[in-house]
């Protein structure tokens, strides 16, 4: 009766069912409790839905059905309703009231514009994801007040049809963990007078909710957030005592956010509870943010580039985050352990302040400064904290060649350091983690002699086309677990002496390296455990001489060839070859060998640990070992 749909539409793969089987196999299920029906795309309910008197659960979500028949309001011990994802589902019955019983109502991604008539009657009501607000008595937000066991996440769209603001929503919220308010206008021409009324809607939404995170999304007529945010009542009473989250977003217009004042004079007092503050795409913003917030943790702000006063002061804060903003918030930042910074696009140098001795920073993100030329010299050679440096597309930076790095012990290069053709490693003292990626002139890493890193655990290169050379003599990192390869198209070799250099080695891939012939002299650590090979035609063609059977540890083996062009190059006919590998592999996995005609029976003979066979793409594949696989195998996968 399922049938996959052969046509992926937005939601992906979906089902069908033939017209007549609801409404038959209904007849025959008066008794039913539970109907679900998602994701079939073609079905519709019959009006003898309603005669389903012991219905409790009806799920409908994502299909594309357009109507919900009036005879569902008669499903009395009705107490979950899904239809999130019904897009083509534009209104819902008239006397959806009458549901008394109802739960649980989940109506994200429907079209409807007006909710039914005295919604506010299904006192049960514990979970509405939506409330669109309507221009009429009975459709209006006072009905959303009424819903006093309401919980978990709503969205409250089309605000603008709010008319009385003295009697919109008296609710308590103390179970709602996420408020969305949207505004829907396009195009529209405001007078002052509405933008006042359009504040007040946002106000009296807000203070009646002043526990749930809070999301203010897409008021395009918003100028100014001001007194009336903060509420008219007694200045003795602190606004938003409870509020941890605020988001502002999408909101065009807003140019200004005013101060509280409470009895004294001071600024401040309002948001003591705050720990996170969003401000999203308010391009007019200016003047400057509440100036107190003592609970604050987290701050992102995202294309305001008119925003250049002082950030607030936020002892407790610990990720910032700047995105397309004014240059001049960088002048001044409140301490961060973790500061992200994107999108500066006319900025050569970091303001010395941003990593000075005061903010403590362990995580600095530099994203998107495509003329950026060097990073603070004197900041980063201060401060002891900072552990973690991620530079992404900053094309003009350079690493400056002294020691002024010593506590970094992560630094990710992506789409940078144009200039720079060797890195070098030995500026870093305490470095754990080193990932270079997609530098693209990048041509060596450079160490002094007889300087040893210690401290490295993974070093990965990706997408380093012109990267060729090791430092000279082998790469002396005693301790490093994790060596990664890949795409370095004119690589030829891999670090001299890794037999002894790199002891600890425990897990090694080469990927789309075709130029790297063979393993250097004195073979691969004797610890490794895993070995991947890929995309490596003539280290693979040299396998006999890669003197694995040494490698007692050796247990994850893979060979793959992912480029369909070349399947049929290789020579490779039977696999493995007696002795090549060791009897310690527990995995192992061949693919995109498309000669590959046998398993080779004397190579599999000696694999008594092998417990994981997986064979890809090998599509001439005709004989398993003669002898049969190891008795050891007890899961093998063999796909086209």
């Amino acid at each position: 009766m399922k049938e996959k749909d052969e046509d992926k539409d937005e939601e992906g793969l979906g089902f069908y069912l033939a017209k007549k089987v609801p409404h038959d196999l209904l007849l025959k299920l008066r008794f039913l409790r539970v109907l679900s029906l998602s994701h079939y795309r073609n079905i519709e309910l019959p009006e003898s839905i309603g005669d389903f008197k012991h219905l409790r659960c009806l799920d409908i979500s994502f299909t594309k059905i357009k109507r919900l028949p009036e005879s569902t309001c008669m499903l009395l011990n009705l107490q979950m309703l899904n239809l999130s994802g019904c897009k083509f589902l534009v209104k819902l019955p008239k006397k959806m009231r009458n549901l008394i019983n109802l739960r649980h109502l989940y109506i994200s991604g429907i079209s409807i514009k007006n909710m039914p008539i005295h919604m506010g009657r299904l006192q049960c009501l514990q979970t509405l994801t939506k409330f669109v607000v309507g221009k009429d008595i009975g459709f209006q937000l006072e009905e959303l007040g009424k819903l006093s066991n309401l919980r978990g996440v709503i969205v409250i769209s089309n605000l603008q049809n709010v008319i009385d603001s003295t009697n919109a929503l008296k609710a308590k919220s103390e179970h709602l963990k996420e408020l969305t308010l949207e505004w829907d206008a396009p195009n529209a021409i405001i007078s002052q007078s509405e933008r006042d009324i359009i504040s007040q809607k946002i106000a009296l939404v807000c203070h009646h909710l002043d526990n749930s995170p809070l999301f203010i999304f897409g008021f395009d007529e918003v100028v100014t957030v001001d007194a009336d945010f903060y509420g008219s009542g007694s200045s003795t009473i602190t606004p938003f005592q409870s509020l941890k989250t605020l988001r502002f977003e999408a909101m065009s217009k807003w140019e200004k956010w005013s101060p509280y004042y409470g009895e004294g004079e001071d600024e401040g007092g309002a948001f003591p509870s705050l720990q996170e503050l969003y401000l999203e795409e308010c391009p007019k913003l200016s003047g400057s943010l509440p100036k107190h917030l003592p609970s604050l943790t987290v701050l992102q702000i995202y294309e305001c580039e008119q925003l250049e006063s002082s950030l607030p002061t936020a002892p407790s804060i610990r990720e910032l985050l700047l995105v397309n903003c004014n240059d001049a918030l960088l002048k001044e930042l409140p301490p961060a352990l973790h500061l992200e910074v994107m999108g500066f696009e006319n900025l050569e140098s970091l303001p010395e302040g941003v990593m000075d001795h005061n903010h403590c920073v362990e995580a600095l993100f530099i994203f998107d400064f495509p003329v950026l030329k060097s990073l603070p010299r004197g900041g980063l050679s201060s401060p002891t904290t900072l552990k973690r440096l991620i530079i992404r597309n900053c094309k003009e930076v350079e690493f400056l060649m002294y020691p002024c790095y010593s506590s970094l012990e992560q630094v990710d290069i992506e789409d940078s350091c144009n200039s720079q053709k060797s890195f070098p490693l030995d500026i870093f003292l305490k470095l754990r983690f080193l990932n270079i990626k997609s530098c693209s002139n990048m041509e060596s890493l450079s160490v002094s002699e007889g300087h040893h890193l210690i401290d490295l655990l993974e070093l990965k290169i990706k997408n380093c086309p012109n990267f060729v050379a090791w430092p000279s003599g082998g790469l002396s990192a005693p301790n490093l677990s994790d060596l990664k390869v890949s795409n370095c198209s004119r690589l030829n070799s891999l670090p001299e002496n890794m037999n002894t250099f790199l002891s600890s080695l425990q897990s090694l891939d080469i990927i789309n390296c075709p130029q790297i012939e063979s393993f250097p002299e004195g073979g691969l650590p004797s610890n490794l455990i895993l070995l991947g090979i890929k995309d490596c035609k003539k280290l693979i063609c040299n396998r006999m001489e890669w003197r694995l059977q040494r490698l007692q540890s050796l247990e994850v083996l893979g060979f793959i060839n992912d480029d369909p062009k070349y399947f049929d190059c290789w020579d490779l006919k039977a696999f493995p070859e007696e002795y090549l590998l060791p009897t310690t592999v527990t995995h192992l996995i061949i693919s995109g060998f498309g000669n590959l005609r046998t398993l080779d029976n004397k190579g599999f003979l000696y694999l008594t640990s092998l417990q994981y066979l997986r064979i890809a793409n090998c599509p001439k594949l005709k004989h398993m070992p003669e002898g049969g696989l190891p008795v050891s195998v007890s899961h093998i996968q063999i796909r086209d």
